[in-house]
Order: structure tokens, then sequence, then C-alpha cells
């Protein structure tokens, strides 16, 4: 897949295409039918199969100091649209300029002029330009002007509602990755890099990775879970993490901690992927060592159990 971080790096206009428009922040259920919708229409189309995405929430643009908790990097939601066989994807860098756009001249100049847009697809809630002002109804009556068809998508619903990706985030905010596994078609995942710890599970007897995740990472509640681990080339691990502040040894400092059931080596320094699988329990504070060690010797033979019976993607 092509991609095009920021209008100016797209210097000749693409050949005809399908084109999809988006936020895409979490690439859920919903966004993965408008994708393979897209792509369907590009083949129909004899067209290339486009997404047009941004490089941050508009809001952070309009109300400054505003932040989202990141789902997934800009490099992992490309990664993810280009699993759907999208041909090429445009990344448009978010500027009050770009955000003043009027919705005529956002469609004549990019869809059209840029991308050459025979079909332009989205959600049945699209807005765009200025202040929101256009919607499908305007899109279609500027695609008969500069002569493409504009679709609408039903939205994926889950026991009625529909999907978004503030419902992924308060899934994981609360703990409850395996609804969010639901919402996205896999498991909720969180990269970071294996940094030296203070050896507190090796001194118990179970050896843990200590994990850095990039800042603004959205994380799971505090709680233990049952995870996968990969990295490299390496098949998943089965592993149970910790996520908290170790309450039982004062910790202080909130870390990801994981220990996988049957591997054994050296991770420090490696970039690694935590899946979330399934949460176990909340995290708590033990009278002592003793009781903390035989209360990680339950949560690994329940880890255990959960891959046996085949629960694991």
């Amino acid at each position: 897949m092509r991609r095009v971080l920021g209008l100016e790096q797209l210097t000749e206009p693409l050949a005809r295409s399908a084109v999809t428009v988006g936020k895409f922040f979490a690439i859920h259920r919903g966004h993965q039918a408008l994708l393979q919708a897209t792509v369907a229409a590009a083949q129909r189309q004899d067209a290339l199969a486009v997404v047009l995405t941004f490089d941050r929430h508009p809001l952070e643009i309009l109300r400054p100091g505003t932040t989202f908790p990141v789902i997934a990097t800009l490099e992992e939601r490309l990664d993810l649209i280009e699993a759907e066989g999208v041909d090429v994807a445009v990344v448009i860098s978010v500027t009050p300029e770009f955000l003043n756009l009027e919705p005529d001249a956002f469609v004549r100049e990019i869809l059209v002029d840029r991308l050459r847009a025979v079909e332009v697809l989205a959600g049945v809630n699209f807005r765009f330009g200025k202040s929101a002002r256009g919607d499908m109804d305007t899109l279609r009556r500027l695609g008969r002007e500069f002569g493409f068809t504009a679709t609408a998508i039903e939205p994926v619903l889950q026991h009625g509602d529909r999907l978004s990706s503030s419902r992924v985030a308060a899934c994981v905010e609360a703990g409850r990755v395996e609804s969010a596994a639901a919402l996205l078609g896999r498991p909720y995942s969180v990269p970071g890099v294996v940094v030296r710890g203070d050896q507190i599970g090796r001194q118990l007897g179970y050896p843990t990775a200590n994990v850095r995740s990039e800042p603004g990472r959205l994380l799971p509640a505090d709680g233990v879970y049952v995870v996968q681990v990969s990295w490299g080339d390496e098949p998943p691990q089965p592993a149970v993490a910790n996520l908290g502040v170790r309450p039982t040894v004062d910790g202080r400092q909130r870390l990801l901690e994981v220990h996988l059931l049957d591997w054994q080596g050296d991770l420090y320094g490696r970039e690694i992927e935590v899946r979330f699988l399934a949460r176990l329990r909340d995290e708590q504070r033990f009278p002592n060592l003793d009781a903390l060690r035989a209360q990680i010797a339950q949560d690994t033979d329940a880890a255990r159990h959960y891959f046996a019976d085949g629960a694991a993607p």
C-alpha cells in the first residue's frame, strides 16, 4: 500500500479512485466494513481503493489542550488499513487552514482534483468541511456536479448500538478487554520496549518483563490479565500480565509487567506487543510476599487453563 503522509506529498493526482474518508482511530469492525466496501467499490469501478484519514483528531486543533488516548498509533492504523486490501492511504495534516475549508472546496480540491474520485464512501452520519457543514446530502449534490457517486454505508451494530472508537476506549479503560476485542475484531494490544525493573518477580520465582509503552497509550484498568506476547518473527507466547502500582511492595509507578509461561530468555531492549485476552482479577494488596506468591501461582494456573481450553485466538 502506498502511504502519502500529507497532501503536499501528493505531487501528482492519483488515477481514478474509490475513496473513503474518516478518522479511523481504532480500525474497529465498523471501520473494517467501510474499508472492505471501499475495496469492493474500487474493484467494481476499476479504480484504486483510497483511504483519506487524519494525523490527529480535529478537536486537538479546535480546542487546544484537548488530548485523546491512543488506541492505535498512525503507523498501526495504516498497517491495519493495508491489511484490508487498500491501495493508497493519504494522511491529512490537520491544521486550522484545513479545518476552514468549506465543504465544496474540500470536495473539489481534495477528492476531485487530487484523488480523482469516481466514488466516495462514508458512514451515514459523515460530516465534513468547515464547522461540519457538509453531510451525505451535500456529498451527493457535489457528486452530481463533479461526476462521482456518493455511497452511504450503514453502521455496524452490536447489541443494537453503533460501533465507535469511544466505545472501544471505554471498554479498555474499564478492563473489559474481551468486550473491546469483540468491537475490534482482534485483541486489544499495547506495544512497548522491555526495560529493566527491580527484579521482584524474579525473587518471587516468576520473572517478569517490564514493558514501557509510549506516552499517551490507552492502557486497560489496573489488574491481572491473560495475554499473549509477541516480538520479531517469534510466534505469540502465552503469558500473564499485571498492570498497576504493585501495592504489596509499596509501588508508586504504574507498570505493565508480563510473565511468559513457557519461555525463558533475555528480552531486555526488545520491542514487544502485549495482546490482552481476558481479565483475571483486580490488582490488590496482600499481607506479605508469601501471600502474593501464592496468588501469582493461582493466576498462572488460570492463564494456563485459559490457553489449554483453546480460548486464545
